[in-house]
């Protein structure tokens, strides 16, 4: 396991692991469109399984919403049902090769730019009995279970919402 708090280790680690693995599991607090690999992601839609993002207020950026609307392997949260303040970001690939940053690494690009992170980055050489990725898999199931499909009619409300709200726009 190692700690990782330098904006530059963060991106660099962030991007070789969307490069690197089949599958993701993320759970974020929060997304904005200006997440510096909003469309890697969007080119490696098919590694997306389980993505849950919050719509807390109105961090979550509409671009985002709109960018993965289709996609039912992205769903949303609200803080009263899933009181989360940590960021999960799960790449997998096999029981034996997968890696795991957690803390606050905020899907955006202020976040890998100009806030100080403290992430955590484990991996399957670091899950000597195999709990890990069990209880992973387990918080990020549970936080699935409580998650929502948006309806085109929430997304505009949302949008309205937002486009006035000046100060939440990137």
């Amino acid at each position: 396991m190692e700690i990782i708090n330098d904006k530059g280790e963060i991106r660099k680690v962030f991007k070789s692991l969307m490069d690197k693995h089949r599958k993701y599991f993320w759970v974020a607090r929060f997304a904005r469109s200006t997440f510096p690999f909003i469309f890697d992601l969007a080119d490696h839609e098919s590694k997306i399984f389980k993505i849950a993002v919050g719509l807390n207020g109105l961090e979550t950026s509409p671009t985002f919403i709109n960018e993965f609307f289709d996609c039912k392997a992205v769903r949303y949260f609200k803080k009263d049902s899933v009181p989360n303040d940590i960021d999960l970001f799960l790449f997998y690939t096999s029981e034996t090769n997968w890696d795991l940053l957690f803390g606050t690494i905020t899907i955006n690009k202020d976040s890998f730019d100009n806030i100080p992170q403290f992430t955590y980055h484990t991996s399957a050489v670091d899950d000597i009995n195999g709990t890990q990725l069990v209880k992973t898999f387990e918080a990020i199931d549970q936080i699935w279970s409580r998650t929502f499909e948006i309806s085109e009619e929430e997304y505009e409300e949302y949008w309205e919402k937002w486009s006035k709200d000046l100060t939440s726009q990137e």
